[in-house]
């Protein structure tokens, strides 16, 4: 009797490891989620995820990661501006080390405005069209995008870089930092930059190209454009060979 007893405790225990077991496997797995969320013509990344961005006639939030990862992920919408950030509740900066990123898919009818704050990306897919559109990056983000507009502004604070492709009537573009701007593929008529720091633009521009530096920066351009250039410190701007 005690020998049956004996096993029988041995049978539960390992019952209860197994599902023990089983259960820090099923928190690991990948969940996917469909957010409700209002219009907007705006995208504020503030959480270190992949963001795949598509242009179609409706809005849709589609997240997947880690399901411990998309509690704590917020997807809210204020005044036109898609916001992706934590939980305020959430001070634990290494929460999410070591898990894979947050892929989260958009889709919008209209793009005006895509910042990134941190370490996330957004990668748009196909080309956006709008007269005008605004990109910012603070910190070691990445924006991709193929955008045909009409007014361009381009904002890049940190270590972070953007990659644009396509065409544009006006550009600004300001790199403060170490931050690189690679728009050989986007043609513009006018282009002002101004870097502050050893930062660089790529920028292929068809009518005129007003620069400014300050440091170590580089401005390399394509196309035939008047240029007028202010250069202070041991930056440059050179026509690319």
């Amino acid at each position: 009797m005690k020998k049956t007893t004996f096993f029988s405790l041995l049978a539960v225990l390992a019952l209860f490891a197994s599902l023990s077991s089983f259960k820090v496997s099923v928190r690991m797995v990948a969940d996917e989620q469909t957010r409700n969320v209002g219009p907007f013509q705006k995208i504020g990344l503030a959480y270190p995820a992949n963001v795949i961005l598509r242009q179609g006639s409706t809005h849709s939030v589609k997240v997947e990661g880690d399901a411990e990862q998309l509690i704590q992920l917020v997807t809210e919408v204020q005044n036109g501006k898609l916001n992706i950030r934590r939980k305020d509740h959430d001070n634990n900066n290494n929460w999410s080390s070591g898990k894979k990123r947050v892929t989260i898919y958009i889709t919008v009818p209209q793009i005006e405005a895509l910042s990134v704050s941190g370490s996330g990306k957004i990668k748009g897919e196909g080309t956006f069209k709008s007269a005008s559109m605004d990109l910012a990056v603070s910190g070691s983000g990445n924006i991709q995008l193929n955008a045909n507009v009409d007014n361009l502004s381009s904002r890049i604070s940190g270590s972070g870089s953007i990659e644009l492709q396509g065409t544009g009537k006006q550009s600004t573009i300001s790199v403060s930092g170490s931050g690189s701007m690679k728009g050989y593929a986007f043609k513009t008529n006018d282009a002002k930059v101004s870097i502050s720091g050893s930062g660089s633009c790529e920028i292929n521009a068809t009518t005129s190209l007003r620069s400014s530096i300050s440091g170590s920066g580089k401005v390399s351009y394509e196309g035939s454009p008047s240029v007028d250039s202010r250069v202070s410190g041991s930056g440059s701007v050179k026509k690319r060979s």
